[in-house]
Formats: structure tokens, C-alpha cells, sequence
């Protein structure tokens, strides 16, 4: 009896280990086949009380997340929820178990249990039928940013956002259709993130137009004092009508400080210039 006793603790703890433990490395890539089969005998391995074979059949889709190459189904994300409602029931974990099957019930809301694995007045159905009935509470969303010039899918649903409390499977995707990252979010886990807030984009076009506006206008500065400096020392220099002597000395002071102005406006637009080619 103690063996017996060491062995189902032993299974249990391996059920309730936390989901984020996932490989860092994929030996190979996956399928969505691999996936899927993994969730379906998990729900085969509950059917048939093999705690054993349930503890190895989320350990596989746990373990073919990270390594996935195709996009995730509505259908394959409801299937993976189901399961891993189902390994933390037989660990106790009722929350858990309230998270994953509130995230199923929002993919497939007509689903029921065959008989073989959860009938009428069976535990794990009715606390399907209470995440049925809490599921459609509202609940806060919360957008994943994507990565810049890409897409995000969110339980099989692009671009979608992702409901707090509920624990949800997560694919970023790159503008050329190249999958960057596979990761379950479990409910109490924060909303990923892999590109810029868009609050922030919005800031950062705000800020290259207000350079552009300053640039262009320092620009317009600088050609309308150098134009100025240009014409005084034309009218400095003209033989044909030239300036009194009494006034060749304030002439002189304007074109000096018409060059002067125009140089350092020229120098302030260069900057700006520069400062807007680094920003872009």
C-alpha cells in the first residue's frame, strides 16, 4: 500500500507541475496531428481512470507546443483546454480546472462530455456546465501585440484578444507568414507582448512629423536669411547706385548679421536633418 500510495502521489504531482515548464529546445518540429492526438488521448487515458497515461499524453502536447510549424485550430485549442481541465481536476485543482474549461467553452459553447467520460452528475461535467454559465460574464480583454508588420492568432483566432482569467494558447507570426513562437498563457500569467504598443507607434509618427515640421521650417529659415544676407550685399556692392556713405555702416551690420543668422539656422537644420535620418 505504500508503494501504491508514493506511486499516485507521485502522478499527481507530475499532473499539477506547472504548464509553463516547457522544453526550450525542439529536438524536432511538430505537427498539428501531434498536437491533436496528444488532447485526444488525454481525454481516453480520463475515460479509462490511467492517470499514468493522461500525465503522458499533456506532457506531449505540452512538449509539441514549442516546436509547433502550423497554425492552431479553434478546434485543436478547445480539444488541448478540455484535457488539461481534466489533468488538473485529478490533482484537485479546481481553479485550474474552471480556467482551462472557461477557455474550451468560449471555442466550442455546444461541446458535452461523451457518457464514457463524464456523464450527467459527474463532477467534471458540472463543473463544465458552471464554466458554460460563468463564461459568458463579461470579462476584460486585453490585446496581444504582435510583432511589428505581423500577426498574432489567439486560440486559433487571428488577431484576437485574449479574455483575463482564462488561459489561452498563443502563436506570434511574422509579416512574411513565419511562425516566431508558440506559448500556452496559463490564466494568472500576463498578456504577451512582441512588438510596440500601438500607443507608442502613434507617439513615435507623432514625434518624426514634429521634426519634419521644425526641419523643414529651420530649412525655409535658413534660405530666407542667406537670400536677405544676399541682396544687402548685392546693394552693398552696386557701383551703379551706391549706398551713401552714412549708411554703409548699418548696411554692412545687417549683411553681417543676415550671414550670421543664416549659418546657424543652416547648422540647426543639418541637426535636425540628422537627428530625423536616426529616428526614422
Amino acid at each position: 500500500m505504500p508503494l501504491v500510495a508514493a506511486w499516485i502521489a507521485a502522478v499527481w504531482a507530475s499532473l499539477a507541475a506547472p504548464a509553463r515548464a516547457q522544453p526550450e529546445a525542439c529536438p524536432e518540429p511538430t505537427s498539428l496531428d501531434d498536437f491533436e492526438v496528444a488532447a485526444a488521448a488525454g481525454e481516453r487515458a480520463f475515460a479509462q481512470v490511467d492517470l499514468v497515461a493522461l500525465g503522458a499524453a499533456r506532457s506531449a502536447a505540452l512538449d509539441a507546443l514549442p516546436c509547433l510549424q502550423e497554425r492552431i485550430t479553434p478546434d485543436a485549442s478547445a480539444s488541448f483546454h478540455r484535457m488539461m481541465g481534466m489533468a488538473a481536476f485529478t490533482s484537485g485543482d479546481e481553479q485550474g480546472v474552471l480556467a482551462e474549461f472557461y477557455a474550451a467553452r468560449r471555442l466550442e459553447p455546444g461541446y458535452r462530455f461523451p457518457l464514457e467520460v463524464a456523464g450527467p452528475g459527474h463532477p467534471l461535467a458540472d463543473l463544465y456546465d458552471r464554466a458554460a454559465a460563468d463564461v459568458v460574464a463579461d470579462r476584460q480583454l486585453e490585446a496581444v501585440i504582435p510583432p511589428a508588420g505581423g500577426f498574432v492568432i489567439v486560440d486559433g483566432a487571428v488577431d484576437a484578444t485574449r479574455p483575463l482569467g482564462m488561459s489561452a494558447l498563443v502563436q506570434a507570426w511574422t509579416a512574411d507568414q513565419r511562425l516566431l513562437e508558440t506559448r500556452f498563457v496559463l490564466a494568472d500569467d500576463p498578456t504577451p507582448r512582441w512588438g510596440p504598443l500601438p500607443i507608442d507607434v502613434a507617439r513615435k509618427q507623432a514625434r518624426r512629423r514634429a521634426l519634419l515640421s521644425v526641419t523643414g521650417a529651420t530649412a525655409l529659415a535658413t534660405v530666407s536669411l542667406y537670400t536677405a544676407a544676399a541682396v544687402t550685399e548685392a546693394r552693398f556692392k552696386d557701383l551703379e547706385d551706391p549706398v551713401p556713405d552714412e549708411d554703409l555702416r548699418a548696411l554692412r551690420a545687417t549683411n553681417n548679421s543676415l550671414l550670421w543668422s543664416s549659418a546657424a539656422a543652416g547648422a540647426i537644420t543639418a541637426g535636425l536633418g540628422v537627428t530625423v535620418a536616426v529616428l526614422w
